[in-house]
């Protein structure tokens, strides 16, 4: 599913301004293992460290973040609040990280292998 977006929704680059509500929304799983202090820390101290967010009636749905290196985009961390998943946020993400970053010609990631969930999001992709 990755149709149009509610009407009371749009996609923002991530800033400083939004760590405490990515660590809560981290701390609703218990295999993301990114503190508040790893997010602002990479944020920081990586230029490449960036990231996407869907803000739905003025709350973070989804995010996602990584590092974008030259033409090629490393998938971090892609994460979904508690009662907006499996609704296309995160698929409307990936398929609009092009649109903000227009150099990228290739997209890559890392999944824990008891991540079964997140394994079968990318495999449908």
């Amino acid at each position: 599913m990755c149709g149009p977006l509610p009407a009371s929704s749009d996609i923002r680059l991530l800033s400083g301004a939004d760590i405490a509500q990515l660590a809560s929304i981290n701390d609703a799983y218990r295999f993301i293992d990114w503190t508040a202090e790893q997010l602002h820390e990479s944020m920081q101290k990586s230029e490449n460290f960036t990231g996407l967010k869907i803000v739905v009636a003025n709350y973070i749905a989804c995010y996602i973040v990584g590092w974008l290196w030259s033409d090629e985009y490393e998938i971090a961390l892609i994460a979904t609040a508690p009662g907006y998943a499996r609704k296309g946020y995160g698929t409307k993400l990936i398929h609009s990280l092009r649109g903000y970053f227009p150099q990228i010609t290739q997209i890559v990631l890392e999944v824990n292998a008891r991540n079964e969930a997140a394994i079968e999001f990318y495999r449908k992709l």
